[in-house]
């Protein structure tokens, strides 16, 4: 189903009790594209080796790409046999919808080469003041945000959905945005 003006989108959905990649199974057998925002972690094997694992960079929340018609996919949803719940926007209970180039973005910001990546609640960082750049050199070029200054070290932020990622970045790196520019 084609979106507004040609824009692919998605929602976000909340899981519950760590169960994201039991839904991603679920969506799975459903067709769905989804897909939930990993990072690479070291756990120890059994000898006590630290090993690399993909581990869910946000507990209990997945991004479900819109392919079907919004009544479709409640109904799909609606047979989920673990809790799930879209985000929605306080004001008026319609779904969140986000841009394909935002969650390009976010999956390369999830890029395991980033180790000063930090997932927060978009709370956390509507409250820093910053001015919208684009960064245009290095690993993180192309990516839009807030660039915003915490113990001595510069960051790019975005949000998505009710998710905060912050992004280590230098400033010379950041060209700054006009208002209203994308």
């Amino acid at each position: 189903m084609p979106s507004v003006q040609g824009v692919e989108l998605w929602y976000a959905i909340q899981t519950y009790y760590a169960q994201e990649a039991k839904v991603g199974h679920f969506l799975k057998a459903h067709n769905l594209c989804f897909f939930i925002p990993m990072l690479c972690s070291y756990v120890s094997d059994a000898n006590g080796n630290p090993v690399k694992k993909p581990v869910p960079a946000v507990h209990n929340i997945i991004f479900l790409k819109k392919t079907l018609s919004k009544e479709e996919l409640k109904c799909i949803l609606a047979e989920c046999p673990f809790a799930v719940r879209v985000y929605t926007y306080p004001s008026d209970c319609k779904w969140v919808e986000i841009s394909d180039s935002d969650i390009l973005e976010l999956r390369f910001i999830c890029d395991s080469a980033f180790a000063d990546i930090r997932f927060v609640s978009a709370q956390e960082t509507e409250m820093k003041v910053g001015h919208m750049v684009k960064v245009v050199h290095g690993p993180l070029k192309g990516i839009h945000g807030r660039l915003i200054r915490k113990n001595k070290k510069y960051y790019v932020v975005k949000n998505f959905a009710g998710l905060g990622v912050i992004a280590c970045v230098s400033r010379w790196c950041c060209e700054r945005m006009e208002e209203g520019e994308e």
